[in-house]
């Protein structure tokens, strides 16, 4: 593992782009994951001999004289031939996103599968099974004009939770994979399958090929007035109620400010829910409102299948 000090250096020039610049990660499709455990799960998500991993990055201390933890990690970079970088520390600094750096990162690849000419997520089965394998509910998100990438990383971590395995983003979104997000998420990321970037437009055609219903959280003034009788609680416990839905359902949460978007909301088949709450704030945090709303559907599953919760 060579040494790299200059900052002219093509590869570390790269590896700073990715980190800090939002435009070249998303003309790359990479992005900067950084941290021992963040790493550790970025490797472990390797779906056979397929790795997203395009180099290791490490500052100098870390690679002369790595604990056992951090030599394991290395060693499974190597088992998955992933290049190492190693840089001075001067120049790590030049790359860190956090203030107590761990001196080690990753390059992450986020492209998709996707065919050319296409905006739709190919990368999601477009008829998505009622209950997968191992996992229970194939519910999925779609984050609609979230702003805040820790509010985004934020409700991937509690979505990978709540055992979602699939999200996108409409446009204006914050990016899903920045590094900020990432750090939030803690390795939601790693879990779930993302795409972004989409209009309402095309996620309700995905919805539509795929017989899943979409449910938005919203605040009770956020329905018009006809209909408010269809906007239940998301704790009513009626047989008919949409969270005791069998077939997969995509969950909408809106702009921090603004909520879910008009167009959204004027989607036929879409569902309506609040959270019951007292009036000491205006409304609660995205992510919160998504925890709440996640665990419940969850938790109803869970005594479908008489686990008794």
């Amino acid at each position: 593992m060579d040494l790299i000090e200059s900052p002219q250096n093509e590869r570390f020039m790269h590896v700073v782009r990715v980190a800090t610049q939002p435009r070249y990660r998303r003309e790359h499709r990479e992005t900067w994951v950084e941290g021992l455990r963040l790493v550790e799960a970025a490797l472990a998500a390797v779906a056979g001999s397929v790795s997203a991993a395009r180099l290791l990055v490490l500052a100098a201390p870390i690679a002369k004289a790595p604990t056992p933890r951090q030599a394991a990690l290395i060693d499974r970079a190597h088992q998955q031939m992933i290049p190492v970088l190693v840089l001075s520390d001067v120049l790590f600094r030049q790359v860190t996103q956090v203030e107590q750096a761990q001196g080690l990162g990753l390059i992450w690849s986020t492209k998709t599968d996707e065919k050319e000419g296409t905006d739709l997520p190919l990368n999601l089965p477009l008829k998505l099974p009622l209950i997968l394998p191992s996992e229970g509910l194939a519910d999925g998100i779609l984050l609609d004009g979230v702003q805040d990438p820790g509010n985004v990383g934020s409700l991937l971590r509690t979505a990978a939770a709540a055992g979602v395995r699939w999200a996108m983003a409409t446009k204006g979104t914050a990016e899903l994979s920045s590094p900020k997000a990432l750090r939030a998420a803690m390795g939601g990321h790693f879990s779930i399958a993302l795409r972004e970037g989409l209009s309402p437009e095309m996620v309700l055609h995905l919805m539509e090929a795929s017989g899943v219903l979409p449910v938005a959280a919203v605040l009770a003034d956020e329905a018009p007035d006809q209909l408010m009788q269809s906007t239940r609680s998301v704790f009513e416990s009626a047989p008919g109620h949409v969270l005791n839905e069998r077939r997969p359902l995509v969950w909408v949460f809106g702009q921090e400010g603004a909520g879910v978007s008009q167009a959204i909301l004027a989607w036929p088949t879409l569902q309506r829910v609040t959270i019951p709450q007292a009036n000491a704030v205006e409304s609660l945090n995205v992510a919160a409102a998504a925890a709440i709303c996640l665990f419940e559907r969850r938790r109803r599953w869970l005594i479908a299948q008489g686990a008794g919760y």
